[in-house]
């Protein structure tokens, strides 16, 4: 029976619900792992791990525009222009690799005020930046354009 309600839900409403069915489990499995790592690691260590982690997610922001995250400018796009898509995911590519090598400069030219304030070493700011670059600008993009380019795009 719920199956076959299941079934009878839009394609959307399926995508919506599994999306939410895994963030759950995403984040269950972040609840339950931080126990795990708090009891391995020293206060230190982890007081080291959780400043990188957050200035990381901070410099993210900066580094990636957000472009490919949170305000799906990049899918909207796949959607609205169509015929494009090659030259809006080679824009966007190129924005986010010139935004984050801006941001590593930023980062480099004020060490000095910057690397007491933030309690991280210089050698960990190349990390912060390009470890974003590997999932942030669209790495899906070429089989998004291949899955695409197919079948027909619904209207939005």
């Amino acid at each position: 029976m719920l199956f076959q309600k299941y079934q009878m839900v839009s394609a959307s409403a399926k995508a919506g619900l599994w999306f939410v069915v895994c963030s759950c489990i995403q984040s269950g499995i972040k609840f339950i792992s931080l126990p795990i790592f708090a009891s391995l690691m020293s206060v230190e260590q982890y007081g080291i791990v959780t400043l990188y982690t957050s200035w990381s997610s901070i410099i993210q922001i900066f580094a990636t525009l957000c472009l490919g995250t949170s305000t799906g400018v990049f899918y909207v796009a796949m959607v609205k222009f169509p015929n494009d898509r090659n030259e809006f995911t080679s824009s966007m590519n190129g924005l986010v690799v010139v935004a984050s090598f801006a941001t590593l400069l930023v980062l480099l030219l004020s060490e000095g005020l910057l690397g007491d304030w933030m309690g991280i070493g210089i050698y960990s700011y190349p990390m912060m930046v390009i470890s974003p670059l590997r999932r942030a600008p669209f790495p899906a993009a070429p089989l998004l354009l291949r899955s695409a380019s197919s079948r027909p795009l619904a209207s939005p």
